[in-house]
């Protein structure tokens, strides 16, 4: 004879056994959502290694291609080679050229009074409008800091002057900021440093021709500095 005890109780078993197999669906339940949110982590590590890489490789793209990051100028080295091929094509074809030495005024006040992010949107706007305002094939090179060379085949330095002057009205409109520029035009016995050099120096001279009508005189404006850091410019383009 059966027990009480042993008799099937069909109250209660149904019910633990139904709890038992919630209980273990939701365990694997969350086993699921543990995994899924492990992988999820590792996709997302997984692209930001890759976005990682990917600045990493494009900043050595630019590097390779002789691009300025910041402003899309062409770097020292490879502004000097095609400056270099310029004077040596204009040479060949006869055509006039003209140099010109750019210089964006105020940069340190702009870094001091608005940010260095707005001075690197400032010389972001210069490279700009220097690009707008020339041809395709014309070369706008940084020189470094706040400092840029742009070439004009076929003009005289009357004609880059007007140009610059156009250039120089428009970024004034935009943010209120100026730029100064010298220009020098390819003579029989000219080099690509002899240009520099007198672009360099016209810069500072009409530089200073403007303060004085202006009654302002300019900090550091009586020194070329060709090539060598002025105590109100960033430091040269590492490019």
């Amino acid at each position: 004879m059966r027990s009480a005890s042993s008799e099937p109780n069909d109250d209660t078993e149904p019910g633990a056994a139904w709890d038992r197999y919630a209980a273990a669906s939701e365990r694997q339940a969350a086993s699921m959502l543990v995994r899924e949110a492990a992988a999820l982590k590792a996709a997302a590590a997984n692209d930001r290694e890759q976005a990682a890489l990917l600045r990493h490789q494009a900043g050595l793209d630019l590097d390779a291609a002789g691009i300025d990051d910041l402003t899309g100028a062409l770097c020292r080295r490879r502004g000097f080679a095609a400056l270099q091929h310029e004077i040596d094509r204009c040479r060949r074809s006869k055509t006039k050229l003209v140099i010109s030495f750019v210089d964006v005024d105020g940069l340190k006040r702009v870094n001091d009074t608005r940010g260095h992010l707005a001075g690197d949107e400032l010389l972001r706007e210069m490279a700009a409008n220097l690009r707008a305002s020339l041809r395709s094939y014309d070369i706008v090179m940084r020189f470094g800091g706040d400092e840029f060379v742009y070439s004009l085949a076929g003009a005289t330095i009357d004609d880059a002057v007007a140009r610059f002057d156009k250039l120089r009205a428009s970024l004034a409109h935009i943010n209120g900021d100026s730029a100064s520029a010298g220009f020098a035009e390819l003579g029989r016995s000219d080099t690509l440093d002899t240009m520099l050099a007198r672009a360099d120096s016209d810069l500072y001279e009409r530089r200073r021709l403007r303060s004085s009508t202006a009654g302002v005189v300019t900090s550091g404006s009586q020194t070329p500095s060709l090539g060598l850091p002025r105590s109100d410019a960033p430091a040269p383009s590492s490019c």
